[in-house]
């Protein structure tokens, strides 16, 4: 029972890291290229809403999936298995941190943007921070991806 537990878990993890990756390169390679047109009238249909539906959904999922990388470092502690589950939890934790302490103030300061020239230096600032979150996703990524590689039998202890 407790292999299937932490069997779900990691697999919560994995869907939650795969969606947080998809999200994060939809956006860059989707969104931003559309930005150019980015203008203080259209920043609420471009921009303001996309990114909101984002927040309202990592808000909620992101700590469980902190919570559940914890769970894969506390339970592989000792095995080889905790470096990549390690590596994961501080590409999420260095997502988190960024988005919250310096991407979301971004975000507010787009939003109440009037002035084009103020709103196209905001923009772009904000392009290459989440061109820094996207780094950390994909660490982030790269450690759960490695993380499964390593893991021995996993469908195994479903079983």
């Amino acid at each position: 029972m407790k292999a299937t537990l932490l069997t779900i878990n990691d697999v919560y993890l994995l869907t939650g890291a795969a969606m947080y990756f998809g999200t994060i390169t939809m956006v860059k390679l989707f969104l931003v290229p559309n930005w150019g047109t980015l203008r203080p009238q259209t920043v609420h249909d471009q921009f303001t809403l996309p990114i909101a539906a984002a927040t309202r959904f990592f808000k909620i999922f992101v700590p469980t999936w902190l919570l559940a990388a914890l769970v894969i470092v506390v339970t592989d502690w000792g095995e080889s298995t905790v470096w990549p589950a390690s590596i994961a939890l501080l590409g999420m934790l260095a997502s988190g941190l960024l988005t919250t302490r310096v991407i979301f103030p971004v975000n507010n300061q787009i939003n109440a943007e009037s002035d084009p020239a103020r709103l196209n230096a905001l923009l772009a600032r904000w392009i290459k921070l989440n061109d820094a979150r996207w780094a950390c996703v994909i660490v982030m990524w790269a450690g759960l991806c490695w993380y499964f590689v390593q893991k021995p039998d996993l469908p195994g202890a479903l079983g």
